[in-house]
This record gives C-alpha cells, sequence and structure tokens, in this order.
C-alpha cells in the first residue's frame, strides 16, 4: 500500500500516472522487484520493476531456428514467447501445433494475429498457406489468466470480421463460454454495423465449449487432443493440452507448478513445452507473501515450475524435448539463456530456450 499511495499521491500529471501504474504493474506480477519495505537504492542485488524491464526489453533472443527434425510431418511453432509485460522482440503467449496442413492454436496472448503473421513468414514462409488467417479456426485456451487470452478480440470477432469462412471452435477451462459471450457483448456494436451493414452473417462468429475434465476433448483426421487438469492458479483451473497426430505427440503445459498429473500427460512426449520461474533470482519477487518463504510457497505451489522440479518430470516422463517459453528469467543485467542454465543444472536431456517463429 505503501507504493500505490506513494505513486498517486506524486503523481500530478497523467503521464507520471500512467508511469507509475506500469511500475506498480510490472512489481505486481513479480518481474524483479525489492524486498517488502525496502527501497531498491538500498541494495545493488536487487532491481527494480522498471529497471528489469529496460534491461530485458533490449535483449533480441535471435532470429527463429529450425527444430523439428528431418522427415517431420507435424510440427510445434512458437508463435509468442514473452513473459506478461510488452517486450519488441517477443509477442504475447501462444503456440501453433501443425497436423495435416492444418493449425490448432494453444493459447491467445496480446498480438496474436501479428504474431502468428510473422511465424508463416519465417523460415522461407514454410508456412504461409498453414498460418494464413482463413486458416484459424480451433483455439485451446490453458487457462483464463489475461496474458494468455488478451488476444481473443483479435482472434474471434476481428477474423469474422474477415470473412473466415468457418466458425472459431475455442476449447478452455469452465469460464470459457462466459469469456468469449461478454467480448461478443463488449464489440456488440461493431459486430451488430458488420451483420446489418456489411452483410456478415452471424454463423461465422466463434463456438466456445468449456473443458470440465481430463480425457479427449477434440478429434479429426489430423490429430487427437486431450486435456490434463493441473495446477496453476488458487482459484481458476488450468488444463495441459497432448496433441497426438500420425508421427508425434506434443504436450502443451501452459503455466503451472509440478504436478504427477503434468509428468502423467508428458509421458514418452516428443516436446513438452512449459514455462518455467527462477530459483536464482527469486530474492527479485514481490508477490505471493510478506515474507520470501510465502512467496516461495504460493508461486512454486500453486502457480510456476521449479527448473529443478521440471527436469524431474522431464526425466520421469521420457520426454524427448523440452522447449521453455514465458520465462520466469528474473536475471539483472537480464541474461537470456539464465533460466535455461538453471534447468540443464538438474537435466541431461535436450532443452531450448525457444524465441518467437521457432519449429520444433
Amino acid at each position: 500500500m505503501h507504493h500505490i499511495k506513494y505513486m498517486i499521491s506524486q503523481s500530478a500529471t497523467p503521464t507520471k500516472l500512467a508511469a507509475g501504474l506500469f511500475s506498480l504493474v510490472m512489481a505486481a506480477l513479480s518481474w524483479s522487484a525489492q524486498p517488502s519495505g525496502q527501497e531498491a537504492t538500498e541494495s545493488p542485488k536487487v532491481a527494480a520493476p522498471m529497471e528489469w524491464w529496460h534491461s530485458i526489453k533490449k535483449v533480441n533472443p535471435g532470429p527463429p531456428r529450425w527444430l523439428a527434425p528431418e522427415g517431420a510431418k507435424s510440427y510445434v511453432v512458437m508463435l509468442g514467447t514473452a513473459p506478461p509485460p510488452p517486450f519488441p522482440y517477443r509477442a504475447g503467449i501462444g503456440v501453433a501445433v501443425i497436423a495435416g496442413g492444418v493449425p490448432y492454436i494453444v493459447d491467445a496472448g496480446e498480438g496474436i494475429l501479428r504474431s502468428t503473421v510473422k511465424a508463416s513468414l519465417a523460415h522461407g514462409e514454410r508456412f504461409s498457406d498453414e498460418l494464413s488467417m482463413h486458416n484459424l479456426s480451433r483455439l485451446f485456451l490453458t487457462h483464463l489468466h489475461v496474458d494468455h487470452t488478451a488476444g481473443l478480440p483479435g482472434i474471434t470477432t476481428l477474423l469474422w470480421a474477415m470473412h473466415r469462412p468457418t466458425p472459431m471452435q475455442i476449447y478452455g477451462p469452465p469460464g470459457t463460454t462466459d469469456m468469449i459471450r461478454k467480448l461478443e457483448e463488449a464489440f456488440k456494436l461493431d459486430i451488430h454495423d458488420r451483420v446489418v451493414g456489411e452483410k456478415n452473417p452471424h454463423d461465422w462468429r466463434s463456438v466456445p465449449h468449456d473443458v470440465s475434465k481430463d480425457g479427449l476433448i477434440y478429434e479429426d483426421q489430423n490429430v487427437r487432443v486431450e486435456a490434463f487438469a493441473h495446477q496453476h492458479s488458487a482459484t481458476l483451473k488450468a488444463f495441459a493440452y497432448r496433441f497426438t497426430t500420425s508421427d508425434r505427440s506434443f504436450l502443451i503445459a501452459g503455466d503451472g507448478t509440478y504436478d504427477e498429473r503434468l509428468t502423467a500427460a508428458a509421458r514418452n512426449a516428443d516436446v513438452l513445452v512449459t514455462e518455467a520461474h527462477t530459483e536464482d533470482n527469486f530474492h527479485r519477487v514481490l508477490w505471493g507473501g510478506e515474507t520470501e518463504e510465502e512467496r516461495r510457497q504460493t508461486i512454486f505451489g500453486l502457480y510456476h515450475m521449479r527448473p529443478s522440479l521440471l527436469a524431474e518430470l522431464a526425466s520421469k516422463a521420457g520426454v524427448k524435448t523440452v522447449v521453455l517459453y514465458h520465462e520466469g528469467n528474473l536475471s539483472h543485467p537480464f541474461e537470456s539463456e539464465a533460466l535455461l542454465n538453471e534447468v540443464k543444472r538438474h537435466y541431461e536431456g535436450v532443452v531450448y530456450s525457444s524465441r518467437d517463429g521457432d519449429v520444433f
């Protein structure tokens, strides 16, 4: 509360208020901060939220890489790999599984459409047809946090306005249908104008499906999709999705703690896509409790994956390749492979820190 009162009382202009609020949001998201009750200047080891953001936003992770095995018929394409704050070189969270020429999108972070177009142009436009806007009609949401859903207006209403030829089928945890219907309500004036003025038919809009339990939730000639509930919130349900194609299997885990259910879901997977959160730089975390021990219990007990336990999970499950995204890398000055190196200390298998546009 001290920081909130200070920011409001000192913000005499909209610009200052906006800057103060952005700093507060960064702190709340835990992407580097000082321990409670201390100012940033008291310890050189602790970077203030804005300082950390200014450090990481300048780091270009490099061009997208083709890391799929020779002869593969199905692929994982990393559309967006960023943590919650905005970055110039990483889009909001999103993954595409491509099988039989069809894209199956997992999560819709901020800028999902632009990151999809960008991925379609990578690797000599290898997936220009597969990732075309009119080909996007299947979306799976791991959970309903805003950093995984901020792109929903674009992938639903905007694509409908662009005359997508088939409805967008959206699968997600309980609350998905309510979220989609409320988004349609928010854009009802635009939708009405396009129906009445532009003659857009209603039936091109989204069809949401609430997933309430584990098991097979989708199947077509290209892929089977199974949902596996696991831990990532104090109140919200979260699912990992296992995609089984004609030649490979992929588990898109999203965010979450170590969970034996994830170990079972990842059994013998060709690729496991997952987040992880630093232990080495945990002293920069603000949220989750008054003390560091309370914050560790909250974050690793309810929300995020320890690198050491990710290594244990991948080893037990016999995963062939681990792909990190949405990383809780709080190193400062920022080192892009700091979290990757934490995982490698515990894991001898193949593991990558992914970039937007990488293909596995």
